[in-house]
């Protein structure tokens, strides 16, 4: 919700969704992430994560992480976003940063677990697709720059 001098995150309820998502740009060499990582179980893929380095800022740039509905509730997805740590370790990076739909609440509430803030909004960003609707929400964690995991 806007704000006279800002914005409110408010929960409510909205009907169930079911979004299907694919890796849109998994075979495209202007594709925006050059590290990615899957978890595969019985010979299928059940997890997919994706990241890329912005050196000019030193943060880690998190683009997709996925888990199949299949292998949720087995940790997977904390596997999956120690390989973003350490990717943030291995850079010295200073943050790490992503963007999620306000719909997803599961997920936000998720990051927010992880130690993920707040770090700002963007209302246009679903504009012109089938989720004009949403809201991008950005979520950022400070990392110490030295390797080490944040406190």
């Amino acid at each position: 919700m806007a704000t006279a001098n800002g914005f409110a995150l408010t929960e409510m309820a909205i009907p169930e969704q079911t979004k299907r998502f694919w890796v849109y740009d998994l075979d495209r060499p202007d594709r925006d992430w050059d590290e990615a990582h899957v978890a595969v179980e019985d010979g299928r893929i059940v997890g997919f994560v994706a990241t890329s380095w912005q050196f000019w800022n030193r943060r880690v740039v998190l683009w997709h992480i996925y888990v199949d509905r299949s292998a949720r509730g087995q940790g997977l997805g904390r596997r999956l976003i120690e390989m973003v740590y350490d990717r943030a370790r291995r850079q010295k990076a200073l943050a790490i940063f992503l963007e999620t739909s306000n719909f997803n609440v599961p997920g936000f509430r998720w990051y927010r677990r992880l130690g993920f803030r707040l770090g700002g909004l963007d209302t246009t960003l679903y504009s012109g697709a089938e989720a004009a609707e949403e809201t991008g929400i950005c979520l950022v964690k400070s990392w110490p720059g030295r390797g080490d995991p944040p406190r």
